[in-house]
This record gives C-alpha cells, structure tokens and sequence, in this order.
C-alpha cells in the first residue's frame, strides 16, 4: 500500500457528498473500484473504520464524519489563502 495522497481525501470527501461509491466515481471521472480502493487505502492509512456497510450502502461512522468536518475546513481555509494572495 502507497502513503496518503490527494486523490485518496478527494475520494473521501467525494462518497461522503454524494453518499455512493458509483456517484463519488461520477464526480471524479474514475471508475468505481479506483474509488474503493483509494477509499480502502485511506481508511487504512488513517486507522479509522470511516463506513459501515449496511446491504449495499456504504454509512458513515461517526469518525467519518468527524474526519470530514476537517476535511471540510482545511478546505474552507485552503480557499480562504488562495483568495488573500
């Protein structure tokens, strides 16, 4: 398994928005199973079980959510910088 990457947060935050792995592909112009495995990756670089699987949908835990409130920070703040120079 590589290390963290963009692409693997990207795809995080891109299933917690659309709610499925087929519409976070969408999103991303990738396939599905590149948004399981960046997903898979990511669950295990960050120790954390971020979904549960509930029949054939993916739910968040609340570590999902948790680590997507800051995900959605340093988002918020990555433009913020962006806007000030």
């Amino acid at each position: 398994m590589r290390g963290l990457n963009p692409r693997q947060i990207e795809a995080f935050r891109a299933l917690m928005l659309t709610g499925s792995v087929g519409a976070a592909a969408g999103l991303l112009n990738v396939s599905q199973p590149a948004v399981s495995r960046m997903i898979r990756d990511f669950q295990h670089h960050v120790g954390l079980a971020l979904f549960e699987r509930r029949g054939t949908r993916l739910v968040p835990t609340s570590e999902a959510l948790s680590l997507y409130a800051e995900v959605e920070r340093a988002r918020s703040e990555e433009r913020r910088v962006g806007k000030e120079c």
